[in-house]
């Protein structure tokens, strides 16, 4: 039971950076939107947020090396991961106009290209790369939503071993 985008009888136009598309979208960031104040201020949030969160991942993770290694490591590593995604968001955000050209560009390239073996190998070379990409999305999801359910899951692990429960947040902030 695999969602309509999966398959290969999904419209061609739509398979154009369909995931990056969404999940841009879903932040605020993708070029090809209308850059009203809404979407001016859920970027900002979200950019905001991320900022947040890498600056406390980063103080907790230095202010603990001294005390416990282990600690502060479970806050640095991801703390790495959280710098990169902010600044690649920067990047989108400081050229998207490029980024918007080189949508254009290659929508304009693939559509110029239409015979019949063409259309073929693109839907076939589009679908795969949809499902790749889709993919990617999916189990970052899945590393995202684990980490923030671990503190759940271990400390009901805890109380129900009649153990201290432990204080922490999701992310070590």
């Amino acid at each position: 039971m695999a969602p309509k985008f999966l398959k290969n009888t999904y419209p061609l136009d739509k398979h154009y950076f369909l995931v990056p598309r969404f999940a841009l979208r879903l932040i605020g960031f993708y070029p090809e939107s209308k850059w009203n104040v809404w979407v001016k201020s859920w970027a900002f949030f979200n950019i905001f947020i991320l900022g947040y969160g890498c600056y406390a991942e980063l103080y907790f993770g230095i202010h603990y090396l001294s005390i416990d290694i282990v600690t502060a490591l479970d806050a640095l590593c991801p703390v790495a991961s959280s710098i990169m995604s902010f600044i690649k968001i920067f990047f989108i955000w400081w050229y998207r106009d490029h980024y918007k050209q080189l949508i254009e560009d290659i929508r304009r390239l693939t559509e110029e290209q239409n015979s019949s073996r063409k259309e073929k190998m693109k839907r076939r070379y589009f679908t795969i790369a949809t499902r790749l990409t889709a993919l990617v999305l999916f189990f970052g999801f899945c590393t995202s939503t684990s980490y923030t359910i671990r503190p759940i899951l271990t400390n009901t692990i805890l109380y129900l071993n009649g153990k201290p429960i432990v204080y922490e947040t999701p992310f070590k902030m």
